[in-house]
């Protein structure tokens, strides 16, 4: 009995024992798969509004104007008046200083009074004393004929008793310094009871002025009002589709001037010469900043990821319908920007846009902020409509 019962269990011991080995060999031998896929739909993003200022690295090329030189016309012995004062307007037709009594005039143009003048004498230098005479007046009473006539010659002896002078109608070359033109007095070296300064020497010069300035960099910029961004400052310029003007032109020479690295020696070697009489000298000076709207506008935002790729200007973008029920395409264009928006206008939706970098920013009468845009949109649909 005993012995049949020992049978009986070793019987079953190799059963599960044989059953063990063909589990174990079956899960052994089914292959482990290397990872799980999980199907995923369609992602939205939300559409942001957001303010754009277009803000783009950029160069701001200022031309600083020098100031001007005036110089002595030579004569007399001292200096017995100073009529010109630093920050005051020097024009022609205006006294400058005096010497013994007698005022130095200023003449504007480029041509100088070189020599004494009478009656019937001619040249440039006539047309450049008929040009005085008529500053000083006020009014054109003289045509600039070039020729010393009956007319000058009354109007010389009218402009000599009233500053005092002997009326003898002859116009003698001391009592002029030439001058360009218009401009703010910025040193005076002349002072009452110094000497009369020698032939040549500077006797006034004038503030720097700034000329022209050009914006370079941003491509295709339209018309409106920047802001030029460097080193924590900002200078307010405008473009009218053409040129570039500044705002305040002395808050851009202010600039111009701290970021100008030329000396006064290399100024005037690149200019032809230090200003004077004639061509004012000029230099430029290169600012490295940012150009921006003066006012950000509001655009509507697409998240990164939601743009396709179209021709050469424009790429698209698919947004969920009002009802849930399918989405639409925008085509984005490349566009010019204006400082009321950008101007292109897309199909299939009354919105425009410039493409930034994988992002985009649109705007116009179709309300983007709060809609929702597709996202990867390349997964899902069939994006060739966008070529």
């Amino acid at each position: 009995m005993r012995a049949g019962s020992a049978a009986v269990a070793m019987a079953l011991g190799a059963t599960v024992f044989t059953s063990a080995c063909l589990v174990v060999t079956w899960i052994a031998g089914r292959p482990t798969p290397a990872s799980v896929s999980i199907p995923l739909g369609p992602v939205f993003a939300s559409i942001e509004e957001v303010e754009f200022d277009n803000n783009q690295a950029a160069q701001l090329e200022a031309t600083i104007v020098e100031g001007s030189v005036v110089r002595s016309p030579g004569g007399g012995n001292l200096v017995t008046e100073v009529a010109v004062s630093a920050g005051e307007e020097v024009r022609g037709g205006l006294p400058l200083y005096s010497v013994d009594g007698v005022a130095v005039w200023a003449v504007a143009g480029g041509t100088p009074l070189y020599r004494a003048l009478g009656p019937n004498d001619k040249g440039a230098d006539v047309e450049a004393l008929q040009a005085f005479l008529n500053s000083y007046f006020g009014d054109d009473r003289l045509d600039v004929t070039g020729e010393i006539d009956i007319h000058t010659q009354q109007a010389i002896r009218e402009w000599q008793r009233a500053t005092g002078m002997a009326t003898d109608g002859t116009i003698r070359p001391e009592q002029f310094a030439l001058i360009s033109g218009a401009f703010v007095a910025g040193e005076v070296r002349v002072v009452v009871g110094m000497p009369s300064p020698a032939l040549g020497d500077v006797v006034l010069t004038g503030v720097d002025r700034l000329g022209s300035i050009q914006v370079s960099g941003p491509a295709d910029t339209v018309g409106g009002d920047y802001s030029f961004l460097v080193s924590g400052r900002s200078v307010a310029i405008r473009f009218d589709g053409r040129e570039w003007t500044p705002a305040d032109g002395d808050e851009t020479l202010a600039l111009a001037m701290e970021f100008d690295t030329t000396s006064s020696q290399e100024a005037s070697d690149s200019s032809g010469g230090p200003g004077s009489e004639g061509q004012a000298a000029s230099h430029q000076v290169v600012i490295e900043g940012r150009l921006a709207l003066a006012t950000p506008i509001v655009v509507a935002g697409l998240p990164p990821g939601a743009l396709a790729p179209g021709s050469a200007d424009h790429a698209c973008a698919w947004l969920l319908r009002e009802d849930v029920s399918d989405v639409e395409m925008a085509r984005i264009r490349e566009s010019g920007l204006d400082v009321e928006g950008f101007v292109e206008i897309v199909e299939g939706l009354d919105v425009a846009g410039i493409s930034l970098a994988g992002s985009a920013l649109v705007t116009g009468s179709a309300p983007l902020g709060g809609r929702n845009v597709l996202l990867d949109p390349g997964s899902f649909l069939d994006t060739s409509a966008c070529r």
